[in-house]
């Protein structure tokens, strides 16, 4: 794209040249000294647009004015290669006479981080290199627009199962890392997995089992047996989403041994209660109330962007119970 604005530039610009310093047979530019006539040469690039002046008055002293500087504005924005970011840019001609100069206009075009192109002086191959850019901008920009389209619709296609995918996935996984825990038989035949379960739920975990070897098509059943051990089983307190965030907090100082009573049963009634005591305002407590009414009322929201809370916000969502009871309590305090 620089390119190709750097070849209209210059061709628009030696189209304009006219008097002793302009050849019409030749576009190329010649000087008269005396008897001899010696050859200009120039360098034409892009440059920011707010080194501009910069840039002219260092070619003007570094060159002590035997430098002629022509600066066109580009009116689109062009995009930094290095930055990524759009920028506004000049194309700029340099017109010089002599190896010394032209070794200093280039170490100040590289010093000042401009982007040199090459321009040829007969007009006709500037016009066909300019043709051929803009040919091959025009097929890109072709390939980039139905390369975009494509892509595109394969991301609409895809949002369609995304969210089954994910669920997939999840489960694929949550099978996989609890196999990993199982062992094999002495024959090899099959997995041993031993654990806890409650109770109560034990005809439902074979239901479970059975019913899962039926659907996958299994011939083999699994056998579900209880087996005695001396260890101590593990503290398991059912909760559900108004206990779970009282659970939570009972659990930071300490877990119940088995079979003891759980304390986060009690809690559910004193924590906000206390709280209330300590500080009890309607209006504050009418705040807190509707604050986390709010959440509960968004829960389907909340429960689909789970882990896209921040820490802050998921804190305030798990306790949501917990804030519109302690509004409750403060309000009737």
């Amino acid at each position: 794209m620089e390119l190709k604005h750097t070849l209209i530039a210059a061709d628009t610009f030696f189209r304009k040249g006219s008097g002793s310093l302009w050849s019409a047979s030749t576009n190329a530019y010649s000087v008269e000294e005396g008897e001899e006539g010696g050859h200009l040469q120039f360098i034409t690039g892009v440059i920011d647009r707010d080194k501009v002046p910069v840039f002219e008055r260092v070619i003007w002293r570094s060159c002590r004015g035997n430098v002629f500087v022509k600066t066109v504005e580009i009116k689109d924005k062009m995009t930094d290669p290095e930055t990524d970011e759009l920028v506004d840019k000049n194309v700029f001609i340099c017109f010089f006479q002599g190896s010394q100069l032209e070794l200093r206009v280039n170490k100040i075009c590289v010093g000042m981080s401009c982007r040199v192109y090459p321009c040829n002086e007969k007009a006709s191959r500037r016009h066909e290199v300019r043709d051929q850019v803009i040919t091959r901008l025009s097929e890109m920009e072709d390939v980039i627009e139905q390369t975009t389209e494509y892509r595109n619709q394969q991301l609409k296609d895809i949002a369609v199962d995304i969210r089954s995918w994910i669920v997939k996935v999840k489960k694929w996984r949550s099978i996989y890392y609890t196999m990993s825990k199982f062992n094999v038989n002495d024959t090899k035949t099959g997995f041993i997995a031993e654990g806890w379960i409650r109770a109560y739920d034990l005809e439902n975990v074979r239901q479970a089992l059975r019913k899962g070897a039926t659907t996958c098509g299994s011939s083999v059943m699994p056998i579900l047996n209880t087996v005695g051990s001396s260890l101590t089983p593990p503290t398991f307190h059912p909760s559900n989403k108004l206990t779970k965030g009282y659970q939570v907090i009972i659990d930071a100082y300490g877990i119940a041994t088995y079979q003891e009573m759980n304390p986060a049963i009690f809690t559910v009634i004193t924590f906000p209660f206390l709280f209330g005591i300590m500080f009890g305002d309607m209006a504050h407590g009418l705040f807190l109330f509707l604050f986390g009414a709010w959440f509960i009322y968004k829960e389907s929201y909340f429960d689909l962007r789970k882990h896209l809370l921040d820490e802050i916000i998921a804190m305030l969502y798990h306790g949501r119970y917990i804030i519109m009871m302690m509004g409750i309590f403060a309000s009737y305090s």
